[in-house]
C-alpha cells in the first residue's frame, strides 16, 4: 500500500512538476502509515530474555515473585 502511494506521489511530482506538494504528500503518507501500524500492532512493546541455567525452577520463582512476570521453561538438550 505504501509503495503504491509513493508511486502515485512520484508520478504526480514528475507530471505536474510540483515538488513541494509531492514532499508534503510523502510526509503525510509516512505519518499516516505509522499511525496505522501503531493502531494495528498496539503500543505495548515487549522484551524477551533467554536465561540458560540448570536452576530454571528457582529463577522462574524469583521472576514471578519479585517482578510479577511470567516465564516459560523450554527443555533443551546439549549435544557435544
Amino acid at each position: 500500500m505504501t509503495i503504491f502511494d509513493i508511486a502515485i506521489v512520484g508520478i504526480n511530482m514528475v507530471a505536474l512538476k510540483q515538488i513541494e506538494i509531492g514532499l508534503y504528500s510523502a510526509i503525510s503518507i509516512y505519518i499516516i502509515n505509522k499511525i496505522i501500524e501503531i493502531l494495528a500492532e498496539g503500543i505495548n512493546f515487549t522484551k524477551m530474555i533467554f536465561i540458560v541455567s540448570d536452576k530454571y525452577e528457582e529463577i522462574a520463582k524469583e521472576i514471578s515473585e519479585k517482578l510479577g512476570r511470567g516465564s516459560t521453561a523450554i527443555k533443551a538438550i546439549r549435544n557435544v
